[in-house]
């Protein structure tokens, strides 16, 4: 349990023994999740999902206050003062605290970090965590601050590990019987190069299959990679062009506008323009199997 030091961890008996009670329905260990990842810096590797974490995280705040409702005792208040104290001094005959403990997560643990809870201090950082204000769904959440940290619940855990290898199964076999004009058609509406060898797109589809497996099902059982790839082959083999100052897509062979996409920071235009084809009823269906037809007519005229 949090030790009392001086004014600090003055807790109630009553939250003592719930913060306890709470603490042993954990079993022999407990989990929290730091909502601390990022999205990849690298534009390819953030499009397919791909997170990085810090290479150490330090919680905030260290020292706080709660409410502690359960304070019933003739001489306390109900306000305390809760931080992982260390080292304390005394002075004037009373015990002083200017150093805290403080939770770290390192890059490695990725945002989950394990209490053994037959470990005194990993306990302590337990009822520590409980208490703390950023605690999602915790009693002393403080709803004006972005919650960071959240129980696992081991059973729900469970069943999303079990999830993700069945997404993971289930997108390499796709990622590893896919033919190779199935993977330039897919290299394409990822925005790759889709002339690479045959070895090095397979390598790069099944690397993202493994590592983002529901974003590449997902990417793969809806119509996106169809209508991207046909942008980017239309872009590639001079059948549209795209004016960046005016955001406008035309025909190549007479400057006819197809559309004028609009400002993002997020999606590319060949994702924009993709987007409005699948969207923009019946004038932007004929405008689709017009792209299809003078594609399929260059690559005949090529092959």
């Amino acid at each position: 349990m949090l030790q009392r030091e001086g004014v600090w961890n003055d807790l109630s008996p009553k939250l003592i023994e719930k913060l306890e009670a709470q603490i042993n329905s954990f079993g022999k260990s407990v989990r929290f999740k730091f909502d601390i990842a990022n999205p990849d810096p690298d534009p390819e590797k953030r499009a397919a999902g791909a997170i990085v974490y810090p290479f150490s995280y330090t919680l905030d705040p260290v020292t706080f206050q709660i409410n502690d409702k359960y304070e019933d005792r003739a001489d306390k208040q109900k306000m305390k003062k809760v931080g992982m104290a260390m080292n304390p001094d005394i002075e004037d005959g009373r015990e002083v605290v200017r150093q805290f403990k403080r939770v770290r997560v390192s890059e490695k643990e990725k945002g989950i970090k394990k209490f053994m809870l037959d470990n005194v201090e990993d306990r302590e950082m337990v009822m520590y965590l409980l208490l703390h204000p950023k605690l999602s769904g915790g009693e002393f959440m403080d709803k004006t601050k972005r919650q960071v940290i959240t129980r696992i619940d081991e059973v729900t855990a469970a069943k999303t590990a079990r999830d993700e290898r069945t997404a993971r199964s289930k997108a390499m076999n796709v990622a590893e019987n896919m033919s190779k004009e199935e993977m330039e058609t897919f290299a394409a509406a990822m925005l790759w190069d889709d002339t690479d060898e045959e070895i090095i797109l397979r390598n790069k589809i099944e690397e993202l299959a493994e590592t983002s497996p529901v974003f590449f099902n997902d990417l793969v059982e809806s119509k996106d990679i169809e209508y991207r790839s046909l942008v980017k082959k239309a872009l590639s083999k001079g059948v549209i062009q795209y004016d960046p100052a005016e955001h406008r897509f035309s025909y190549a062979s007479n400057s006819q506008v197809i559309a004028i996409v609009p400002v993002s920071v997020d999606k590319s235009e060949i994702v924009l323009l993709a987007e409005m084809l699948q969207a923009g009823g019946t004038k932007m269906e004929e405008v689709y199997k017009k792209l299809k037809s003078m594609v399929d007519n260059k690559k005949q005229a090529v092959a």
